[in-house]
């Protein structure tokens, strides 16, 4: 007996209208869509809206539903659990402990099928849009005993994950940008790291009160400044008769102003201010030296596979930097450089704004501090063009000749 199901078998499931129902193909949907093809049972029911405040439990259950349908018609040998019951899941999804949480992930030949059949896209996972978020370090409360062992681990790998309290949860999912602040009434206090929302919001013993409990989340840094040995992106707070506001002062150009002080973490920044801020904190790290201090080591929600290949392509700090990466496309569009697909025409909606963006200069090879220029040293690739790129260290016109002698 099989013990799990072939891409093969994964279509044909996928079509069989007695087999898969249409909740089912959004759970995978959703699922595809998410960073890294992976999330909780619970981040999936919220999105489809079911549950109410257990939204993990019908999506097991129907989890469970389906494979049972599987197993009429294809020989499956379930996981035994301890307890004699089966698992489910794992005939769709790799499980993966992340704290108190579990992830589900999709399985290589689950996702090859959806992609074989054009089902990758689902009404859910189009609505369901990355927020930026405001979050919070008191030194006054809170002691950062591990600050320097943390930015040293990014240093060296490239990331580092973090436990983090946030008072405002409901609205906050995994993938979503948070920007830290530092607060309190010690000198030097703005923003001081960024990084991305990993794990959905959980219940722990309070930080500071045994006798309570918490929500937190766990943040995938992508920068960390020592406020105390460094500059931070600093913040004027200054009050009016009407309200609050906070002002980014690091650049020449007139500072943005911002309606809220962020007093605790959790705080959602409103869509139209999100693309200056992450223009201003660009600059900001770049005037810094900040953007090249550490190794350019890939982030396992920006790994992309080729066909039939463990290949990994790195997305360096500068690829997958938010104004890095529109500088770059709104200076040389969106057409790879290498094959010329333009994946708007080839797939219309669908494909509209979709490239990716490739560092000419590989920083590993790099040596000490480098500063980058998004047009200058960056450029739009595919997926496909981005691999090869990497996989064989080549230049853009070094790929275009092997392109065009192959296709003779």
């Amino acid at each position: 007996m099989a013990t799990e199901l072939t891409i093969e078998q994964f279509v044909e499931i996928l079509k069989d209208k007695d087999i898969i129902k249409q909740e089912d193909l959004s759970v995978f949907q959703i699922i595809y869509s998410r960073e890294g093809h992976k999330t909780y049972a619970s981040q999936v029911g919220k999105i489809m809206k079911i549950g109410g405040t257990r939204p993990a439990s019908p999506i097991n259950l129907q989890i469970g539903r389906l494979a049972k349908r599987i197993a009429k018609k294809y020989d499956i040998d379930f996981t035994t659990r301890k307890n004699q019951k089966y698992k489910y899941w794992d005939l769709f999804f790799k499980g993966e402990d992340h704290g108190n949480l579990f992830i589900w992930e999709l399985t290589p030949n689950l996702i090859k099928a959806l992609e074989e059949t054009g089902l990758t896209v689902s009404h859910f996972a189009i609505d369901s849009k990355q927020n930026t978020f405001w979050f919070v370090w008191n030194p006054d409360e809170w002691e950062w005993k591990d600050l320097e062992q943390n930015i040293e681990e990014l240093r060296n790998t490239g990331k580092v994950t973090l436990r983090w309290s946030c008072k405002a949860h409901k609205k906050i999912k995994i993938g979503d940008r948070i920007f830290l602040v530092k607060t309190g009434d010690n000198p030097n206090k703005g923003i001081m790291a960024s990084g991305q929302i990993v794990s959905e919001p959980f219940l722990a013993q309070h930080w500071n009160d045994e006798n309570k409990n918490a929500y937190y989340v766990f943040i995938e840094f992508d920068t960390i400044i020592n406020p105390y040995k460094e500059p931070v992106m600093v913040l004027d707070v200054f009050r009016n008769q009407q309200n609050r506001r906070v002002q980014f002062t690091n650049s020449n150009k007139d500072p943005l102003a911002f309606r809220v002080v962020p007093r605790f973490s959790g705080f959602r920044i409103k869509p139209e201010w999100i693309d200056e801020l992450e223009k201003q904190w660009f600059e900001f790290l770049s005037k810094n030296n900040k953007l090249t201090d550490y190794q350019s080591e890939p982030l396992l929600n920006n790994l992309t596979y080729s066909e039939g290949s463990p290949l990994r392509v790195e997305q360096t700090r500068y690829e997958r930097n938010p104004q890095a990466r529109k500088d770059c496309i709104k200076h040389h569009g969106v057409t790879c450089k290498v094959c010329e697909i333009n994946f708007q025409k080839k797939y219309g909606e669908l494909g509209q704004g979709f490239i990716h963006v490739h560092h000419l200069n590989y920083l590993s090879e790099a040596k000490g501090n480098q500063k980058t220029n998004p047009i200058e040293d960056l450029c739009p690739v595919c997926p496909n063009c981005h691999a090869m790129l990497h996989k064989g260290k080549l230049t853009i016109d070094a790929l275009k000749k092997i392109l065009v002698m192959n296709q003779k």
